[in-house]
Formats: C-alpha cells, sequence, structure tokens
C-alpha cells in the first residue's frame, strides 16, 4: 500500500491522506496468508516518480495499491487502483465520493476489496478485514498526532503528547491515543531525551489503558508488550502480548520486530532471527530493522553479516544514530579502536561518546578518554545523560568497579540498551564479577 497522494487545495491535508493509507494497511494486516508491506517501507516512495515495477523488487510485491485523496470542504474524493507489479497492469479501480463522514466505511470497502480481490488468487487468504468507526473528529485528531511520532523528532514527539492529552479529555475512551503517548514516551526515553525512570508511570498507564479499551488491536497488544519487556522486564508477559498482536494482526512488523529484539535480550538467538527476518520481509526498507539485524550477527560473532546489513542501514539512513552506535560497538570489538574513533567523533550522543573514549582508552591515550569523560559530565548539566554511557566508558578504561556501579543506576533509571546485558560483548569482561550477576538478576535474565 503506497501512501495516497494529496490532491487537495491544502498541503496540510498530507496527514489525512497518510492516515487512510495506514488505516488501509492496518486492516489488510489482519488477514492471514497476505504479507502486507509496512508503513516504513511503503512510504520510502512517497512523492517519488517510480516505476511501479521497481516498486514492486524493492519490496518483494507482487500487487501494490495506490491512489489519490481530494478533500474540499466536507466533500471527499478517493481513488484507489490495484497494479501487478511484474507486468503493470492495472487489476482493479475505484473512485469514491462520500461526505467526510464516509471516510470509514471507504476505507472499509477499499481493505474489502482487496481482499477479496487476492483470495481470488491466494487461497490461503482468510479472514476479513477488521472495520473501525472512531469519530471522526477523534480520528482526525489522532492522525495529526501520529504523523508528528512518525518524525520521531524529540520537538515532534513533545507536539504529538501535547495533541494526545487534549485528544483524551475530549474523548476518554479512545484507544489509540493512550497507546500513541506510551509509544511517544517510549521513543523520548530511547532517544535519551528523558529517563526512562521519569516517564515510566506515564508509559504504564497510558499503554494498560490502551490495552484495556481495545486488546483487539495489534498496536495496543505490542505497546503494552514494549512496557512489559523493556521497562518492567516481564519477559513471559510481554511474549505474550506480542504473540496476541502478532495473532490479531499477521502482518504487523512492529510486534514481530520488538519480539525479536526481546528474545535477543534473553539469549534466544534463533527465535530472535526468525522474528527479524520476519519483521524485514514486511518492511524491507526499514533502517532500523537493518541495523537491528546487523546488531543479531554482531552478537553472534558473524562480523561480515553485520556489516554488511550495516552497510544495508545506511544506504536507508545516512545518519540513522542506532546503526552508528552499533557500527561502533562491532569495531571495538574487532579491536578496530581507530574505527571506532573515526565513526563516533563527530556525534554527540552521551553512549557514542562513551563508547568513543573505551575506544581512546583500549587504543592508549588516556588522556583523550578522560576529555571524553569530563565532555560527558559538562552535557549532565544541560540535559540527561544515562549513566550506561559512563559505564562504556568505565569498561574502556579498565575500571570495572565503576563500570558496574554505572550499569546499575543505568539499570535503575530504566535505560533501554541496557536490557541487552546479557549478550552485548562489549560487557564480557565484567562477567566473572559477581556483581554482574546480580545486575542480569534485578533484569530477570539469566547469566
Amino acid at each position: 500500500m503506497l501512501p495516497f497522494v494529496n490532491m487537495s487545495p491544502e498541503p496540510e491535508q498530507d496527514y489525512f491522506c497518510d492516515g487512510i493509507s495506514e488505516e488501509i494497511t492496518n486492516s489488510l494486516t489482519r488477514v492471514s496468508g497476505l504479507n502486507v508491506i509496512a508503513r516504513t517501507s511503503a512510504f520510502h516512495f512517497k512523492g517519488a516518480n517510480i516505476d511501479i515495477r521497481e516498486v514492486g523488487q524493492r519490496l518483494g510485491a507482487n500487487l501494490v495499491i495506490e491512489g489519490s485523496v481530494r478533500k474540499a470542504g466536507e466533500q471527499l474524493r478517493i481513488t484507489a487502483q490495484a497494479i501487478q507489479t511484474e507486468s503493470g497492469h492495472h487489476v482493479w479501480s475505484e473512485t469514491f465520493r462520500r461526505e467526510l463522514q464516509d471516510v470509514f466505511a471507504i476505507q472499509e470497502e477499499i481493505a474489502k476489496s482487496v481482499a477479496d480481490l487476492l483470495r481470488l488468487h491466494m487461497p490461503e487468504v482468510q479472514g476479513p478485514a477488521r472495520p473501525s468507526a472512531p469519530d471522526l473528529d477523534a480520528y482526525t485528531r489522532y492522525l495529526r498526532a501520529r504523523f508528528l511520532i512518525h518524525q520521531q523528532s524529540p520537538e515532534t514527539l513533545y507536539a504529538a503528547l501535547e495533541q494526545l492529552r487534549g485528544l483524551t479529555e475530549t474523548y476518554p475512551n479512545y484507544a489509540l491515543a493512550y497507546s500513541g503517548m506510551a509509544a511517544a514516551s517510549g521513543l523520548l526515553a530511547q532517544f535519551g531525551m528523558v529517563p526512562g525512570r521519569d516517564v515510566y508511570p506515564e508509559v504504564k498507564a497510558n499503554a494498560e489503558r490502551g490495552y484495556a479499551l481495545d486488546p483487539e488491536s495489534g498496536d495496543t497488544c505490542a505497546v503494552l508488550g514494549g512496557l512489559r519487556a523493556w521497562f518492567e522486564h516481564r519477559w513471559d508477559e510481554a511474549d505474550r502480548m506480542y504473540d496476541r498482536a502478532i495473532k490479531q494482526q499477521p502482518s504487523h512488523a512492529p510486534a514481530h520486530m520488538f519480539r525479536a529484539m526481546a528474545l535477543l535480550c534473553q539469549g534466544d538467538f534463533s527465535a530472535a532471527e526468525s522474528g527479524l527476518c520476519r519483521s524485514t520481509e514486511l518492511d524491507p526498507l526499514s533502517a532500523s530493522d537493518c541495523a537491528r539485524m546487523a546488531y543479531l550477527h554482531y552478537v553472534k560473532g558473524d562480523y561480515p553479516s553485520a556489516e554488511e546489513h550495516l552497510r544495508e542501514s545506511f544506504e536507508l539512513d545516512r545518519d540513522y544514530p542506532e546503526a552508528r552506535l552499533y557500527e561502533g560497538l562491532l569495531h571495538f570489538q574487532q579491536r578496530r579502536y581507530d574505527a571506532v574513533i573515526q565513526c563516533l567523533s563527530p556525534s554527540a550522543s552521551p553512549l557514542d561518546i562513551g563508547l568513543l573514549a573505551a575506544g581512546h582508552a583500549q587504543e592508549g591515550s588516556l588522556s583523550r578518554a578522560q576529555e571524553c569523560m569530563e565532555r560527558l559530565h559538562q552535557l549532565a548539566e544541560r540535559q540527561y545523560v544515562t549513566p550506561l554511557a559512563e559505564g562504556f566508558a568505565a569498561v574502556g578504561m579498565g575500571d570495572f568497579d565503576l563500570a558496574l556501579q554505572r550499569l546499575d543506576e543505568a539499570i535503575d533509571h530504566k535505560t533501554n540498551f541496557v536490557n541487552l546485558l546479557a549478550v552485548e560483548p562489549f560487557f564480557h569482561p565484567l562477567h566473572a564479577n559477581r556483581r554482574f550477576a546480580k545486575l542480569l538478576k534485578k533484569l530477570n535474565l539469566s547469566h
């Protein structure tokens, strides 16, 4: 499902067009036996003038749905068409002219038409696309906030939170608004803008509220699973929530990806790789999925494969910060400390600075490592800096007592990355210390 083109007089209606595309995609992810390409990859082609056959090749899709939306006042015109990617032939098209309040019926009708079309050619495709019919005003406001969340900058995440809080004041039973707030707050913590322990109470309340209001939504299930895993270390409960999300929406790529990473934290490499493969199949142009696949291979010790997936991630997003950290860790394990320094020196990320200090120390320049430590202390006067950053530096500098202390603090701060403590090769020098086993116990992980 490619993003529908905005043909409206107002350019700011982009969020509305994107929302229609996403809602149809979301409905189709519920159809069993159907592989539905995720938003991240499909929206890679937004605004691009590209041959539909090339789109099919890059996404691994044999059918593409595209269309346009024109919204003028209360009048809505949506054109949708299905195209075979190998031949370029149109196999279905329709134009809908309705009142704005009929947008949910149109989305349902398009999803149903596509599912029916596919069942003619693929008998294994089963089950209806689930209709959704929220209040139009609530839906429109939610789309605005979701549009901001997808941009994933600190500014847009804060703006989305403000909009979603207002939405729940008007519509206190709108499930996706609560899950959206939990996701936005969680992303702020992931980016290191706030400590996880500060946002945890709000993330917990919103994730649980969203799920309670709509336990049949893949989104609410996956968000609650994320809370249970990354904030609470309740791994079995998280797995049940991810499993429920996938049963509700078999093509829900984020549920496959987050479940795989939770399994990786627990050391189940085989299941984690299977889940990440499924996620990348559904979201082939996701820089984050490529980076996490690289991380999996790095943890397994398959460095050539890790390098290949990192290259793919950087081709999709040359400045993707998660991939940059993984690249630094990979070079460190390869003892290519000059490469660690080269790739991380330009970064202002606390974790990158901590790892950079470790690289300098291992290369024999303790003075430069100390300069990085001082830089972290100065940064902490202006913004939040996770203790994990100094933990990275301390490992490289051979100060294992300080490293263990900072890792303990990082767990208390609910720094997401620390959940990978049991499998992360960087921390192997700490394994023989009895305090390390106690840290794993706090995370409900085995040695």
